[in-house]
């Protein structure tokens, strides 16, 4: 227990430490308007890649379905 009380000095590793960073990750900041908006535009961006990809995709197995057919 010595050594890990030695280890944890050497460290930096104090209780208010550990405290204030547990509040930061339970408690987030609150974010400002500019990045809420900048986050709901990455959002948007990956939600449009991804329905561009599902579209690709659908296109794909509807050509996969009809080549299964005519080798039938």
């Amino acid at each position: 227990l010595t050594d890990v009380h030695a280890a944890r000095s050497r460290l930096g590793i104090t209780i208010p430490k550990v405290k204030a960073i547990k509040e930061q990750i339970l408690l987030p900041a609150e974010r400002t308007k500019d990045e809420i908006e900048a986050e709901i535009f990455k959002v948007g961006r990956a939600y449009s890649a991804a329905q561009k990809k599902i579209k690709r995709c659908n296109e794909r197995l509807d050509q996969l379905m009809k080549e299964l057919e005519a080798a039938e």
